[in-house]
């Protein structure tokens, strides 16, 4: 682009020893080229835009399944962590009240046969 925006400068440059009227064709020819040129540009922006923009958006989505995933990942150790200590409370309950059922499994026997 910078080329052609070169040579619509060198194209009026040379025009300058003409006459006022091919001056203005000249010059009239040159803006309707920027025109096109700044409207190809500003597309070409445009399809750059768009591009950033579903980029950022899919970075976004996979931030978003990051986050999520790293959510589930901590439920669930959470969830096997409590599970871990509510079985080692049910363990520890059994074995005191096996204890206690023995004593007094002992106290009977004891009193029976004394």
């Amino acid at each position: 682009m910078s080329n052609e925006i070169a040579a619509l400068r060198h194209q009026i440059e040379n025009s300058m020893s003409n006459t006022n009227e091919e001056k203005i064709v000249v010059l009239q020819k040159c803006v309707s080229k920027m025109d096109k040129l700044f409207q190809k540009s500003e597309k070409e922006y445009q399809k750059q835009l768009e591009k950033m923009k579903q980029e950022i958006e899919l970075k976004d989505k996979v931030m978003q399944i990051q986050l999520k995933t790293q959510r589930a990942e901590l439920i669930a150790r959470t969830s096997a962590e409590k599970q871990k200590q509510f079985e080692d409370v049910v363990n520890n309950l059994e074995v005191k009240y096996i204890k206690m059922l023995e004593y007094h499994e002992a106290q009977i026997y004891k009193y029976i046969h004394n």
